[in-house]
């Protein structure tokens, strides 16, 4: 499941760095729109981890609680 996830993420990122390409023609702005990009996939990876490790922490928890 989470590998399915990540594949639609790297989808996402690979679809909106291909629309940014049609979209801008000066330069200056493809780049800004590049790094805009790859600045939002890297926060959400970092976010998406800590919750993932958020959601562990708590699985394992309930489980030796039981």
């Amino acid at each position: 499941m989470l590998t399915g996830d990540a594949l639609l993420a790297g989808i996402g990122l690979t679809m909106s760095l291909f629309i940014t390409t049609l979209a801008f023609i000066d330069a200056e702005l493809l780049a800004t729109a590049r790094l805009a990009i790859i600045i939002g996939s890297f926060l959400s990876a970092i976010v998406g981890l800590v919750v993932l490790c958020q959601v562990n922490k708590i699985k394992e928890r309930d489980e030796n609680a039981i």
